[in-house]
């Protein structure tokens, strides 16, 4: 049996409250070529409030890190349940087996926690800073490399120039600044 093509798709948190996302999610998905379908949620506000409680608290950058990435569990389960028919796994071996069971129009909401935590550092590659150098931006990004994905597209409620380069984003804030390497 033979895998399906696989896309990994960042859903931006400034997206979240879109009132039509699911509409708007079906649309865009009926327009592209049939792959199995990864969805990583950004961290929306609560990286938001992390942030501030860093520059409050001084929690330190890793600690923050930590903290915006298990705030991704959140926002991966509140994108799961906005994105109707859409599952949830959160484990870096059943996401594999859902790759593996070969649905080529099939979706998934990936939390990535324990991926971050448990795999990640043992992959080909250097691993992601632990600061706020990386977003859900580079994160999208390394599961995507991880799953060999054909393609990583990244979901924001703005738009950006066809020349625009990835250091050049990464200076703009539309990614983050480690989201070039």
């Amino acid at each position: 049996m033979s895998v399906p093509a696989v896309r990994v798709v960042k859903i931006g948190g400034s997206l979240f409250d879109h009132p039509r996302l699911a509409e708007a999610w079906n649309e865009w998905l009926s327009r592209e070529p049939r792959k199995t379908t990864i969805i990583i949620a950004g961290g929306g506000p609560y990286a938001d409030l992390v942030r501030d409680w860093d520059q409050q608290f001084l929690l330190g950058e890793e600690t923050a890190h930590w903290m915006c990435v298990a705030s991704m569990n959140v926002t991966a389960t509140l994108l799961q349940q906005r994105l109707h028919g859409v599952s949830l796994i959160d484990e870096w071996q059943a996401l594999g087996e859902w790759i593996a069971s070969g649905k080529p129009h099939a979706t998934t909401v990936f939390s990535v926690e324990s991926f971050l935590k448990t795999i990640e550092e043992d992959l080909p590659g250097d691993p992601l800073p632990r600061s706020w150098a990386v977003s859900s931006d580079s994160i999208a990004a390394r599961v995507a490399e991880a799953v060999e994905a054909e393609e990583l597209i990244l979901g924001k409620s703005t738009s950006v120039s066809s020349t625009s380069d990835w250091q050049q984003l990464s200076v703009e804030g539309f990614v983050d600044r480690y989201f070039a390497e």
